[in-house]
């Protein structure tokens, strides 16, 4: 099979050898794969990982094998994961992913995908679970300032509104007084002024992976008597719901699909939709 993978000086398509799912694994055939902002820091080594990873993380595709202990009726089913494994390995990272014709993984991290969805929305299965996972940390009723201008803030203004909140998306921290701030972006290394824009007691969120590090005021902190949390997954099953059921409109997001050999045209698109992989082309 074909894979983009990271090697000594960067990221190359490489052959290597289809492998065979062990027990409580399943084999998945690769529909589609989308491209996230954390397969570009990866391809740019600003994340290490092992030499010959395969990158990819977002992904929809269907099972053709299971191993040992899986039931046959996985077999053939569609599906998209949780790209974090049991041990807090990551997809793309520290396991082999999805930018690939064929992935093994647990049967425990997988998520079914109805037929019906078209695969470029099944794909983005896992940013609308790390978007809930931004939401559920939100206080409730308040007006909620989602801040960044790309695809990230879209997606996650799209579900808060769906779930009813008051939310705006800005490129910068506004002259009004939030409830909670979601920061997508991780550009402000300084948290000093979004907890200052914060109401009392609220909350803020940061979703981006790529913040590195990142300082604040303890004192602020605790005038505000705020609260700073850092994101994690929602659940996968309420993704696919809400996918499929046309809560959200994601078309404006959906970007190019490119073959594998044309991952640098893909890595180098626009942030404001996702480019994706199909390693079927």
């Amino acid at each position: 099979m074909f894979a983009l993978v990271r090697d000594g000086s960067g990221v190359q398509v490489c052959s290597q050898r289809c492998r065979r799912p062990g027990i409580r694994q399943v084999r998945v055939q690769v529909e589609l794969a989308g491209v996230c902002r954390t397969d570009v820091a990866v391809a740019r080594g600003l994340i290490p990982v092992q030499r010959g990873r395969t990158l990819g993380h977002e992904f929809v595709g269907r099972i053709d094998e299971v191993g040992g202990g899986v039931p046959a009726r996985w077999r053939g089913v569609r599906v998209s994961a949780n790209p974090i494994a049991a041990d807090g390995r990551m997809l793309g990272v520290g396991l082999d992913g999805a930018f690939a014709e064929e992935l093994v993984l647990p049967v425990d991290q997988l998520v079914e995908v109805p037929d019906g969805i078209p695969s470029s929305w099944a794909a983005y299965t896992e940013p609308v679970a790390a978007a809930l996972g931004a939401i559920q940390q939100v206080n409730p009723g308040g007006p909620v300032l989602v801040l960044g201008v790309g695809r990230i803030a879209q997606l996650t203004t799209r579900i808060l509104h769906a779930r009813g909140h008051d939310a705006h998306c800005h490129g910068a921290p506004s002259g009004d007084r939030w409830a909670s701030i979601i920061d997508t972006d991780g550009l402000m290394h300084d948290l000093d002024p979004l907890l200052s824009r914060l109401v009392p007691r609220g909350v803020l969120v940061l979703q981006s992976r790529l913040s590195g590090a990142r300082r604040f005021s303890a004192e602020l902190l605790r005038e505000r008597g705020a609260r700073i949390g850092g994101a994690v997954y929602g659940c996968f099953d309420e993704a696919v719901r809400m996918i499929a059921g046309g809560q959200l409109d994601l078309d404006p997001l959906i970007g190019a699909s490119w073959p594998l050999r044309d991952w640098a045209r893909a890595f180098s698109a626009s942030e404001s939709q996702k480019s994706f992989l199909d390693p079927t082309a």
